[in-house]
């Protein structure tokens, strides 16, 4: 399926079944990963928001095929600005800086230094969706052994979203504290 077929599909109908048929057809390279992640990025947020869907979906299910992509992902992150979109990268985002996962992305500081940067932009936003705000914490947490000023920085900003923030990030701030300590 080339982009533009691929864009009206994912403007048209859309479901969960959908997404994890065309993950599979984009894992095995019958959809370009490429497209995919332009789609990411596209005008209208129902086809970003589809295509990032599509796209952690996709990751999920072939580590080498996302490689194919992985710079200009960690390049795309930090500019995304639809929260629908950011839920989906920070999903991808844990799964990339998972230590389990060290050994197939090898990734360094410099190559997600903006990265981080968003991510703490993102989790301070009061206007950030909560969900979008827990995948934050995570993130954090994990990158923080690339330099040392992270976490104790994650450790002010757990500490205030335990006394004023909804249960569900306080259940995830208080996780990660307890992994901290």
């Amino acid at each position: 399926m080339n982009k533009r077929n691929l864009r009206d599909f994912l403007l048209k109908n859309y479901n969960v079944d959908k997404t994890v048929e065309l993950a599979f057809e984009t894992a095995s390279d019958k959809i370009s990963i490429r497209d995919v992640l332009e789609l990411c990025s596209d005008s209208n947020p129902k086809i970003a928001f589809r295509a990032s869907w599509l796209l952690e979906y996709a990751q999920g299910f072939n580590d080498n095929c996302f490689m194919l992509i992985l710079n200009n992902f960690l390049k795309d992150y930090p500019s995304i600005k639809n929260s629908s979109v950011q839920r989906c990268f920070t999903k991808i985002l844990i799964r990339i800086t998972d230590p389990e996962n060290q050994y197939v992305y090898q990734i360094e500081y410099s190559q997600i230094e903006e990265c981080i940067s968003a991510t703490f932009d993102w989790l301070l936003n009061t206007k950030t969706p909560v969900a979008v705000q827990a995948n934050c914490l995570d993130i954090i947490f994990q990158t923080s052994i690339f330099e040392s000023w992270i976490k104790p920085e994650l450790l002010l900003i757990l500490e205030q979203k335990i006394i004023s923030d909804s249960p569900a990030l306080v259940v995830r701030a208080r996780m990660i504290l307890k992994k901290m300590k």
